[in-house]
């Protein structure tokens, strides 16, 4: 392999710098402020340990509505939590959710998400 090419790739080792600071820039000046803006415009679910930005809860109430349950899974391991729109044998009721998504009812069930 020469000092400039990576062997058999056809790629300049400049190529790799350039693409990896632009990766590095993108992420510092446009998907950091672009996450802290989801974040301040989020609500803390009742209840549980999630939050939601105004669609997201949209998306939850529409589907609870529609009789389906929802499900908020945390992002590795931990528990996750099930809300039905009516009762389910492992679930219990939660009034304060319920009025959170303006639904009639909701019942939450917990589960482990390894």
């Amino acid at each position: 392999m020469d000092g400039e090419q990576f062997a058999d790739s056809g790629i300049r080792k400049a190529d790799v710098i350039v693409q990896t600071n632009e990766r590095i820039r993108r992420f510092i000046e446009e998907r950091i402020p672009e996450d802290l803006a989801k974040i301040a415009r989020s609500e803390s679910v009742p209840g549980i340990p999630f939050s939601v930005t105004p669609e997201r809860k949209e998306s939850v109430t529409k589907t609870l509505r529609s009789g389906q349950p929802y499900s908020f899974m945390p992002s590795g391991f931990g528990t996750g939590y099930r809300l039905w729109p009516r009762k389910s044998q492992y679930a219990t009721p939660n009034a304060e959710l319920a009025k959170f998504f303006g639904v009639r009812a909701v019942y939450v069930e917990t589960f482990d998400a390894d």
